[in-house]
């Protein structure tokens, strides 16, 4: 996105002019190229905060979609899946040229705050639209670059490394395990470069993030075979103290947990560290037992820890009958 030079010579290089309208495609240019190139058009005029060149771009893209759309709609669902994703692509970047292209404005002499762009998000709905295309991976990479495009137009760091946190959770998921490690890697880079620039981002925030993040990092880790690098990486060397310590010292603890906001995390890491462990045998009985009782002291009402404590049981009363 530093290389607007590049980017202008390629999207006004006559060598690849768009088709005229009611003309054939350029036949220099199958589907991918044309809505590759509009697309750079687009992000171009969201660079240039030129609203026309935007609009114009957009418009000529969707025409283009919509004809490759209605000829793969008659044949399946999978062949035109592709192209609405196209689709949702060019909307979101349309609801975000009306924040992107408007003209700057001094925040000082308003009123009225205008809202973020991080805020207009919100109202855009951005995670109900991913969460819609489900946990296939390949949907989700096409929207998410697009936002995180979008992201950086808008000077947004925070919710850049955000997305890219949402890209290493899902491509994680979907066994792409360099594409997930990457994009953690990407993620922790610009939240401590966040972190250190300004003063905007609580210690709380920072280090739940960090904690997320290290956390996926150590699934990962465990995913490709290396389960005991894994345990280290989320393993709390408080965890043992909390599990020795009396009713009245462990509320005391529990309390600065929540004041620094790292509570759910904490105890998010020692459930993933019990499945591991019990999974790998590394520990049974008493001492897991221990660690399911101390999770519920730390965070009573929270219904997964009682669901995986419940299974751990059963899996133990069932091994004894058989």
């Amino acid at each position: 996105l530093s290389q607007w030079d590049s980017l202008q010579q390629l999207v006004t290089n006559p060598l690849v002019p768009m088709r005229p309208d009611n003309s054939e495609r350029n036949e220099f240019m199958d589907i991918e190229g044309e809505y590759s190139i509009l697309l750079g058009k687009a992000m171009l005029g969201l660079h240039q905060r030129n609203g026309n060149l935007v609009t114009s771009a957009l418009s000529e893209a969707r025409e283009s979609v919509m004809s490759s759309l209605s000829v793969a709609a008659r044949e399946n669902y999978s062949r035109a899946y592709p192209f609405v994703l196209k689709l949702h692509c060019l909307r979101e970047i349309e609801d975000a040229s009306r924040s992107l292209t408007a003209p700057r404005v001094d925040h000082n002499t308003l009123l009225k705050p205008q809202e973020s762009f991080s805020e207009l998000t919100n109202f855009w709905n951005w995670n109900d639209r991913l969460d819609g295309t489900g946990t296939d991976i390949t949907a989700s990479i096409p929207i998410i670059n697009i936002r995180l495009t979008l992201s950086r137009l808008a000077f947004e760091l925070e919710l850049e490394a955000s997305l890219w946190l949402t890209l290493g959770k899902k491509a994680r998921k979907g066994g792409l395990y360099n594409i997930a490690s990457n994009s953690l890697a990407h993620a922790q880079s610009i939240y401590e470069r966040l972190q250190n620039k300004t003063k905007h981002n609580s210690s709380e925030d920072f280090q739940s993030f960090i904690s997320e993040v290290r956390l996926q990092s150590a699934k990962i880790k465990y995913s490709t075979g290396e389960s005991t690098l894994a345990l280290q990486m989320i393993e709390e060397d408080d965890t043992q103290m909390f599990l020795n310590k009396n009713e009245t010292d462990l509320q005391i603890h529990v309390k600065k947990l929540k004041d620094d906001g790292t509570l759910k995390q904490f105890a998010r890491n020692i459930l993933q560290s019990i499945e591991w462990m019990v999974e790998g045998g590394l520990k049974s009985g008493s001492e897991v037992m221990a660690r399911y009782r101390l999770i519920q002291k730390l965070l009573p009402d929270w219904e997964r820890a009682h669901f995986r404590f419940a299974k751990y049981i059963d899996s133990i009363m069932e091994s004894r009958i058989n």
